[in-house]
């Protein structure tokens, strides 16, 4: 996976991504490793790693995520044991991965 961009935060808190394709508003589903309508909430965190005691949360595009589309990467601070639709959004952006003309 490379990594798209790298968030500071508070050490010891989890926050997990999210990738939605612009163009249909379908979602990444981690599990199935494809772009679909409607995957459930804990099928579709890509997890976010704490880099040990450091603060630095790097965001990891997944490895098969389809090259050429604009994609809305949403970060989420999660508030419990698991990832939940009801988790405070901390930020977002667009990655741009690729281009339409496959390079």
């Amino acid at each position: 996976m490379a990594i798209f961009n790298t968030i500071y935060r508070a050490t010891g808190t989890t926050y997990y991504a999210r990738f939605v394709a612009r163009i249909s508003g379908n979602t990444w589903n981690d599990t199935t490793k494809v772009v679909e309508a409607g995957p459930s909430w804990a099928n579709s965190v890509v997890t976010m790693t704490e880099v040990p005691d450091t603060g630095q949360f790097p965001i990891q595009i997944p490895a098969l995520l389809p090259k050429g589309y604009n994609y809305d990467v949403t970060l989420y601070l999660q508030a419990g044991a698991v990832p939940v639709n009801t988790d405070a959004i901390d930020s977002t952006d667009i990655l741009k991965l690729g281009s339409i003309f496959g390079f």
